[in-house]
């Protein structure tokens, strides 16, 4: 299946990409996505795609090993990725 097939998840980045106009986090992390599709040969769309559904993977997995684990914790929040105090690392 094509993602630009897919009419309501691509009027859903539209309006995130126009809303990205008044928001500077939200301009940059779109451009770095398009730059990573560009380097993937890949549409926006389906880089896009890509990466809400591997966030989506990882908060199931998460969820599943925490509702099964006698010590919750987030596993995709190491400090490699967040320091000690929860900051994002810089160059990461």
């Amino acid at each position: 299946m094509n993602i630009e097939d897919n009419s309501f998840f691509v009027k859903m980045v539209d309006e995130l990409i126009e809303f990205s106009e008044h928001d500077k986090e939200l301009s940059d992390g779109i451009k770095w996505i398009d730059s990573l599709a560009q380097s993937h040969n890949i549409s926006f769309y389906d880089m896009m795609y890509k990466i809400i559904y591997q966030h989506d993977m990882n908060q199931r997995v998460n969820d599943f090993i925490n509702k099964h684990s006698e010590n919750p914790r987030n596993i995709y929040k190491t400090e490699k990725h967040f320091g000690k105090n929860g900051e994002k690392n810089k160059g990461v």
